[in-house]
Protein backbone atom coordinates (compact mmCIF):
# COMPACT_ATOMS: atom_id res chain seq x y z
CA UNK A 1 0.00 0.00 0.00
CA UNK A 2 1.40 3.30 -0.84
CA UNK A 3 2.59 6.04 2.04
CA UNK A 4 1.42 9.17 1.21
CA UNK A 5 4.58 11.96 2.03
CA UNK A 6 3.48 15.45 3.74
CA UNK A 7 4.87 16.73 0.56
CA UNK A 8 3.29 14.76 -2.02
CA UNK A 9 -0.47 15.49 0.08
CA UNK A 10 0.80 19.30 -0.12
CA UNK A 11 1.53 19.35 -3.57
CA UNK A 12 -1.81 17.59 -4.59
CA UNK A 13 -4.50 20.11 -2.85
CA UNK A 14 -2.37 23.03 -4.31
CA UNK A 15 -2.29 21.35 -7.72
CA UNK A 16 -6.38 21.18 -6.82
CA UNK A 17 -6.84 24.79 -5.77
CA UNK A 18 -4.83 26.16 -8.94
CA UNK A 19 -7.15 23.91 -11.39
CA UNK A 20 -9.91 25.70 -9.30
CA UNK A 21 -8.87 28.90 -9.44
CA UNK A 22 -7.86 28.86 -13.10
CA UNK A 23 -11.36 27.35 -14.02
CA UNK A 24 -13.32 29.87 -12.10
CA UNK A 25 -11.06 32.52 -13.81
CA UNK A 26 -11.83 31.04 -17.07
CA UNK A 27 -15.72 30.70 -16.81
CA UNK A 28 -15.70 34.61 -15.57
CA UNK A 29 -13.76 35.69 -18.13
CA UNK A 30 -16.02 34.29 -21.11
CA UNK A 31 -19.04 35.86 -18.91
CA UNK A 32 -17.17 39.55 -19.28
CA UNK A 33 -15.91 38.46 -23.44
CA UNK A 34 -20.03 37.45 -23.43
CA UNK A 35 -21.26 40.82 -21.88
CA UNK A 36 -18.87 42.90 -24.46
CA UNK A 37 -19.33 41.25 -27.39
CA UNK A 38 -23.31 40.84 -26.85
CA UNK A 39 -23.61 44.47 -25.11
CA UNK A 40 -24.89 46.03 -28.85
CA UNK A 41 -28.21 43.45 -28.26
CA UNK A 42 -28.78 42.65 -24.16
CA UNK A 43 -31.98 44.03 -23.51
CA UNK A 44 -35.30 43.85 -23.49
CA UNK A 45 -37.08 43.51 -26.92
CA UNK A 46 -41.29 44.70 -27.31
CA UNK A 47 -43.07 42.07 -29.83
CA UNK A 48 -47.03 42.56 -30.50
CA UNK A 49 -48.51 39.30 -31.12
CA UNK A 50 -52.40 38.36 -31.72
CA UNK A 51 -52.83 42.39 -30.52
CA UNK A 52 -50.98 41.27 -27.36
CA UNK A 53 -47.33 42.75 -26.35
CA UNK A 54 -44.98 40.59 -25.13
CA UNK A 55 -41.84 41.75 -24.09
CA UNK A 56 -38.59 38.80 -24.71
CA UNK A 57 -35.65 39.64 -22.32
CA UNK A 58 -31.74 38.76 -23.25
CA UNK A 59 -28.84 38.91 -21.36
CA UNK A 60 -25.48 36.93 -20.36
CA UNK A 61 -25.08 34.90 -17.51
CA UNK A 62 -22.70 32.24 -16.16
CA UNK A 63 -20.97 32.02 -19.67
CA UNK A 64 -24.24 32.04 -21.42
CA UNK A 65 -26.24 33.82 -23.73
CA UNK A 66 -30.03 33.80 -23.14
CA UNK A 67 -33.24 35.14 -24.16
CA UNK A 68 -36.94 34.34 -22.64
CA UNK A 69 -40.14 36.54 -22.33
CA UNK A 70 -41.23 37.64 -18.97
CA UNK A 71 -41.99 34.77 -16.77
CA UNK A 72 -40.80 31.89 -19.04
CA UNK A 73 -37.89 29.71 -19.03
CA UNK A 74 -34.63 30.73 -20.64
CA UNK A 75 -33.13 29.38 -23.06
CA UNK A 76 -29.39 29.35 -24.06
CA UNK A 77 -29.59 31.23 -27.57
CA UNK A 78 -26.42 29.35 -29.81
CA UNK A 79 -25.02 31.72 -32.58
CA UNK A 80 -25.70 30.56 -35.95
CA UNK A 81 -24.34 31.53 -39.67
CA UNK A 82 -25.49 34.03 -41.41
CA UNK A 83 -25.35 37.26 -39.30
CA UNK A 84 -23.31 39.28 -37.05
CA UNK A 85 -26.24 38.21 -34.56
CA UNK A 86 -27.65 35.58 -35.44
CA UNK A 87 -28.75 32.70 -32.94
CA UNK A 88 -31.05 29.71 -32.58
CA UNK A 89 -32.94 28.08 -29.67
CA UNK A 90 -35.14 25.10 -28.97
CA UNK A 91 -37.04 25.71 -26.19
CA UNK A 92 -38.29 22.56 -23.16
CA UNK A 93 -41.23 22.43 -25.09
CA UNK A 94 -39.39 21.83 -28.39
CA UNK A 95 -40.12 24.79 -30.11
CA UNK A 96 -37.17 26.15 -32.07
CA UNK A 97 -36.62 29.84 -33.20
CA UNK A 98 -34.23 31.91 -35.55
CA UNK A 99 -33.43 35.02 -33.25
CA UNK A 100 -31.54 37.65 -36.11
CA UNK A 101 -30.95 40.97 -34.28
CA UNK A 102 -30.95 43.59 -36.91
CA UNK A 103 -29.83 47.23 -36.98
CA UNK A 104 -32.19 49.80 -36.99
CA UNK A 105 -32.39 53.17 -39.73
CA UNK A 106 -29.72 54.91 -36.97
CA UNK A 107 -26.91 51.78 -37.43
CA UNK A 108 -27.78 50.65 -34.15
CA UNK A 109 -29.10 47.10 -32.87
CA UNK A 110 -32.78 47.94 -31.57
CA UNK A 111 -34.72 45.24 -33.61
CA UNK A 112 -35.13 41.87 -33.17
CA UNK A 113 -36.74 39.66 -35.97
CA UNK A 114 -37.96 36.01 -34.44
CA UNK A 115 -38.48 33.27 -36.78
CA UNK A 116 -41.19 30.44 -35.48
CA UNK A 117 -42.85 27.81 -37.46
CA UNK A 118 -42.88 30.18 -40.37
CA UNK A 119 -43.96 32.69 -38.73
CA UNK A 120 -41.49 36.32 -38.36
CA UNK A 121 -42.29 38.54 -35.27
CA UNK A 122 -40.09 41.91 -35.61
CA UNK A 123 -39.71 43.63 -32.20
CA UNK A 124 -37.89 46.94 -30.90
CA UNK A 125 -35.60 47.85 -28.34
CA UNK A 126 -37.35 48.99 -25.15
CA UNK A 127 -35.94 50.95 -22.86
CA UNK A 128 -35.68 49.92 -18.85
Amino acid sequence: MKRFTKDSVSRTVICIVLLLVFSCGTAFSLGEDLEKKYAPIIGTYEFYVEAQVMNVKFWVEEGKFLGAPEGETPGELTPIEGGEFKFEVTTDEGNYYIIDFVKDESGKYNKCIIQVMGEELEGTRIEE
